[in-house]
């Protein structure tokens, strides 16, 4: 009978049930779709006989006189538990499909066919399926949560919306449904209902970091930028989790070194670094002969930069299998961090000997033969890339870089401009303009380069280095304003960025602005307290402000005397002078920038810093203190 394929086997056997009294059925068999075999040589060897195993028990069950229907769909149904618990969803799928037909009162096997399809995008079949699952069990949190999740995304807003909130009503602390109340809530624009969802949520499952980057961005929708700072300095990639039974049940279907691997992986996702490395040292360990539990293990700490112990793993995984192309590129992406240039070419080209169109590889060895000197050969090798996908933008980006080091700055623009007129990805097309712009500046076209850098925050509002660079040819421009408002976008996505702040506040200063000056620094120097350019700034803002509710001299001095010896920086010493002068303290600030004077001169700085360091002390003689 093991000649027969499942799929007829199970056809034959149903119309043997059906013939079961003399009386012939009322109609057809019931079909079944076919069961494929999976392949499982990338899988241990004991998982791969647990799977054979159960398989071997399905075909046995399959060779019975008669067996009832209940029991060849718990079969059937336990059969797809074994493959989606390993992650094998074409033959899980399959299993689930007879086992609903055989068992169409069991609300598991909808519901697993639910999971399957929301995963793989098919978002119609999804909700199909779990709307069965909920017709058999009204109340089910875990339905309820993803029916609402596939209605959002797929624009149905309203359904989602009620969605969740029957989900409430069963588990009044259940932090999806809030969670996404609050995205709901967003997307209307009701910010605040937004807040109120997104913390509410955060109550219940304060480890769900991602929500801080949602909580933060609609604090700054309602004007609260404060808030908004404070909420995205707290945002990280743990993910909003619901407790799911069912999918937890497939826990049971898993030994040995596959089990490790799979909590490692989850481990990882829910940003766990020393449980998901734990997991995956424990996998090796179970099955050293494992190369993908080698694999994995080697990613994750090449991962963290630990690329000496990463290699140990890789190099093991490849040994165990040598066409492991995963395997030989994570290896060479290690070597090039390494300085090992060579075997990382050789790691590449093992790569794009099995897959000559993987992009990312080649784009790796162009940037290998770059770094070795070999730069012709470099930009050949992009443009082999980009004959093969004319829309990779980082690869444009690496070619315009590479001929502006060799002066070629037009080129450089022709390039970018010839790429941006096809289209491509909004990401993509977002970092060519970024290049772009930079090449402008380069060129000496400031309103040019800010056009630009406004199309790229327009597309992207999250581009942190745009609204840097943006603000940063504004204030050039002597638009301090606007200068000013994006730098403060930019410390919105990412508020510990030290350029963005010193910038900010230089715009500020710049632009006269002086009271909103001393705002900014004073809440900059609170998410970087040890930054010493914002502490100087705020010292020589104190010292010399023409803004008597600004100034404060005691505390400029004070400053300015921490800043200078932890630096000593010559314009770090000058503002211990300016404070000095403030506080009333000219002979002092006289004395003080003597000897800056005869430092500098032992130091053989330019003429101009001399003249300037002569002169402030001839106003100090004056007993008159600096102003901006």
């Amino acid at each position: 009978m093991r000649s027969l394929s499942l799929s007829l086997l199970l056809l034959l056997t149903l119309g043997a049930l059906g013939c079961r009294s003399e009386t012939p059925p009322a109609g057809p068999p019931v079909a079944l779709v076919s069961i494929p075999e999976p392949l499982l040589e990338n899988y241990e060897p004991l998982v791969q006989e647990q799977l054979r195993v159960a398989r071997r028990g399905l075909d046995s069950l399959m060779t019975q006189t008669l067996p009832e229907p209940a029991t060849l769909g718990a079969a059937l149904g336990e059969m797809g538990q074994h493959y989606l618990a390993h992650g094998l969803n074409e033959a899980a799928e399959a299993c689930f499909q007879n086992a609903r037909t055989l068992q169409p009162k069991d609300g598991r096997w909808p519901y697993y066919l639910g999971v399957i399809t929301q995963r793989a995008s098919r978002l119609d079949e999804a909700a199909a399926y779990l709307e069965q699952t909920l017709s058999l069990n009204p109340d089910d949190v875990p339905v309820l949560l993803r029916l609402g999740e596939i209605a959002f995304e797929q624009d149905s807003t309203a359904a989602a919306r009620r969605l969740f909130e029957r989900a409430l009503a069963g588990d009044a602390q259940n932090a999806t449904a809030l969670f996404n109340l609050g995205r709901i809530a967003a997307t209307e624009r009701a910010f605040e209902e937004a807040i109120d969802q997104y913390q509410r949520a955060l109550d219940f499952q304060p480890e769900a970091s991602s929500v801080y980057h949602l909580l933060g961005q609609a604090y700054r929708q309602v004007g609260d930028l404060d808030a908004a700072r404070a909420q995205l300095a707290k945002a990280g990639t743990t993910p909003v989790r619901f407790t799911d039974p069912l999918m937890d049940d497939l826990a049971r279907f898993i030994e040995g070194a596959r089990a490790y691997i799979i909590a490692g992986d989850e481990a990882s996702k829910a940003g766990n670094v020393e449980r998901a490395l734990g997991a995956y040292r424990k996998a090796v360990e179970i099955d050293p002969q494992s190369a993908l539990a080698q694999y994995k293990l080697g990613v994750f700490l090449g991962q963290r930069q630990a690329d000496e112990e990463a290699m140990v793993y890789l190099r093991k995984a490849i040994e165990l299998d040598p066409d492991y192309r995963d395997a030989h590129f994570n290896l060479a992406t290690a070597l090039s961090r390494l300085g090992r240039l060579g075997e990382a070419s050789f790691h590449f080209d093992r790569v794009l000997a099995t897959d000559p169109e993987d992009t990312e590889a080649r784009l790796r060895k162009a940037i290998v033969l770059k770094t070795s000197g070999e730069a012709a050969l470099a930009l050949a090798t992009l443009d082999t890339l980009l004959a093969t996908d004319p829309t990779h933008g980082e690869a444009h980006a690496q070619r315009a870089a590479w001929l502006l080091e060799q002066d070629r700055a037009g080129e450089a623009r022709q390039t970018l401009e010839t790429a941006l007129a096809t289209p491509m990805p909004p990401e993509r097309e977002a970092a060519l303009r970024f290049v772009l712009a930079t090449v402008l500046q380069q060129q000496n076209l400031p309103d040019e380069a800010i056009a630009v850098y406004k199309q790229i925050v327009e597309m992207r509002p999250d581009f942190v280095e745009a609204h840097v660079n943006l603000a940063d040819a504004l204030a050039m421009n002597r638009r301090y304003a606007e200068a000013a408002k994006h730098y403060a976008e930019a410390l919105t996505h990412q508020p510990d960025h030290a350029g963005a702040h010193l910038g900010q506040a230089e715009a500020l200063i710049a632009g006269g602005m002086h009271d909103a000056a001393l705002g900014a620094l004073e809440a900059s120097l609170q998410t970087l307290p040890n930054d010493a350019a914002l502490a100087h700034a705020l010292a020589r803002l104190l010292a010399t402000s023409p803004n008597a509710s600004v100034r404060d001299g005691a505390r400029a001095l004070q400053l300015s005397q921490q800043v200078y010896q932890a630096t000593r920086l010559l314009q770090h010493g000058e503002t211990i002078a300016m404070a000095m002068a403030e506080v009333g303290r000219f002979d002092d600030a006289v004395a003080w920038q003597r000897q800056l004077i005869i430092h500098a001169r032992q130091s053989k700085v330019s003429n101009q810093t001399l003249q300037r360091l002569q002169r402030n002390m001839a106003q100090y003689e004056r007993r008159e203190a600096m102003r901006l």
